[in-house]
């Protein structure tokens, strides 16, 4: 019965076209498991199989690589994956901004993302949330109400998220009055 079962997936197997969904699948599976080596592997099997690789290809490895710490890679990546006419997305820039944000890089971070904008990237408020994360963490309550301001203006609403993030950041400067003026906004 086992030797059944296995000839039945060899052929059920090899009947099935491999594809960009299957191929990226098994990628986000190693690299969930911080398999980042082999989830590369199946990558560059993939790309050599005539699978062209997608922006969900992409912003998989991209969000592993910057989990990891290893963002130079990363932005490597990134700039394949623009080489190859893809644009990033939310999904993309947040795990970008995140991965920056979290190594200590915040500076690169907010470049990232204002250049990313003059591009004609429109965030949402999961990316908006992700900056003033990075902001608040830091200290740089300024450039967090920068932020908070800008992402009013453009009509963005801000979520839970958003003002737990911004009263976290005042409250650890000791500036609860603000905090508790945010806290009745909210």
């Amino acid at each position: 019965m086992d030797e059944a079962s296995k000839m039945t997936q060899m052929i059920v197997w090899k009947r099935c076209q491999l594809n960009v969904v299957s191929f990226s699948t098994m990628i986000k599976g190693y690299s969930k498991s911080k398999n980042l080596d082999q989830a590369f592997s199946l990558f560059r099997e993939m790309t050599s199989r005539g699978v062209k690789p997608n922006i969900v290809t992409y912003s998989i490895l991209l969000d592993g690589l910057c989990k990891d710490g290893r963002l130079q890679c990363a932005k490597q990546l990134l700039s394949k994956m623009q080489a190859e006419g893809l644009t990033p997305d939310l999904v993309t820039c947040g795990s970008l901004l995140h991965g920056l944000s979290k190594n200590g890089r915040l500076n690169e971070a907010v470049a990232t993302f204002e250049d990313s904008e003059k591009k004609g990237f429109i965030p949402n408020i999961v990316v908006y949330n992700i900056l003033l994360d990075g902001l608040c963490g830091a200290g740089n309550l300024e450039g967090a109400a920068s932020s908070f301001s800008r992402l009013l203006s453009k009509e963005l609403q801000p979520d839970c998220t958003t003002y737990n993030t911004m009263m976290k950041g005042l409250c650890e400067k000791g500036l609860l009055t603000q905090a508790n003026q945010l806290l009745e906004k909210m």
